[in-house]
């Protein structure tokens, strides 16, 4: 009987094997992703991704701090030209250094070991702290001054696409940056020729469809990925 089993174990595997598709290191049956908001369905699957991805999450953190620390000196030199020493000069460079020391304590902080809950909370602060400052900033520039458009749309990209927190606070934090920015643009600023306010509007809508877009791509695929 032993010789019998051990004789039909390759017929069972190659049977098995014939049963499988090929999916090219997708599962047969993957785990469900909800598209509006990019995450599993099942809330014990998330846990483990979130979980699993944790190394990544803090290694876009650090990623991001290198880029945003040598930005915010060198415009700091920007509101000395403008302001001199005013009280809008320091308090501009009050809010740089605080933002600066919290986003140092966050990365020094959150390690790959640190809960979910906690890198998400930590992160979504960040988020909205960088939303505020930028809006700060651009307020207090005079009215004619146009040249942070650019600088938006930077931000929404880099708001969509490397902050590691969930889409869902994607989305909340490029609509309010949108929002906040419509607003300085259109009650703040004199535009310097008529069709300027269309190519506002045109330049942020971009902006937030390729950041969104590219925000949701990587949430679904890196879950996909995660499930192969």
């Amino acid at each position: 009987t032993a010789l019998s089993i051990c004789q039909n174990t390759p017929n069972l595997r190659s049977s098995a094997m014939e049963q499988k598709p090929e999916t090219g290191g997708v599962p047969v049956h993957p785990e469900p992703i909800a598209p509006g908001v990019a995450k599993f369905v099942s809330t014990e699957h998330e846990e483990e991704y979130r979980a699993y991805s944790s190394a990544a999450d803090v290694q876009r953190g650090r990623l991001i701090l290198l880029i945003l620390v040598p930005p915010m000196l060198l415009f700091a030199m920007s509101d000395y030209q403008l302001f001199g020493h005013s009280p809008m000069f320091y308090a501009l460079i009050g809010a740089r250094v605080a933002y600066i020391a919290y986003a140092l304590a966050v990365v020094a902080s959150i390690r790959e070991h640190s809960s979910p809950a906690r890198r998400d909370l930590a992160y979504t602060v960040w988020l909205f702290a960088t939303i505020a400052l930028g809006v700060m900033v651009n307020l207090s520039r005079p009215a004619a001054y146009t040249g942070h458009v650019v600088i938006d749309v930077l931000m929404l990209l880099l708001v969509c696409l490397a902050t590691p927190v969930p889409f869902s606070m994607v989305v909340v934090g490029a609509g309010l940056f949108t929002l906040a920015e419509f607003g300085v643009l259109f009650f703040a600023r004199i535009a310097p020729h008529p069709v300027a306010p269309a190519f506002w509007i045109g330049a942020l809508l971009h902006a937030n469809l390729i950041g969104l877009w590219g925000a949701n791509r990587i949430h679904r695929t890196s879950r996909q990925r995660f499930d192969a």
